[in-house]
């Protein structure tokens, strides 16, 4: 991840640049940051943000329906 965030984003084809901003969030750690401070602008603040919150939320629904369908490792069962 660290040598993905060494280089700009746009050196990237197109789908390297979606893997870099979803699966790998490199993007996220070196170039967003770096991008708002040399070029600020308020949209792309929001939508930083708001790419967070969801980032957020869908983490919290995955949580909780793993939550839901976790069954404690060590209950133990004796037959006798």
């Amino acid at each position: 991840m660290i040598t993905f965030s060494l280089y700009p984003v746009e050196i990237f084809p197109d789908m390297v640049q979606v893997l870099l901003y979803t699966l790998i969030p490199a993007a996220f750690v070196g170039s967003i940051p770096a991008t708002l401070v040399s070029n600020f602008r308020w949209e792309r603040l929001a939508t930083l943000v708001a790419v967070a919150a969801g980032f957020t939320l869908a983490s919290r629904l995955v949580l909780r329906r793993g939550l839901r369908r976790y069954e404690s490792g060590n209950l133990v069962m004796v037959r006798g």
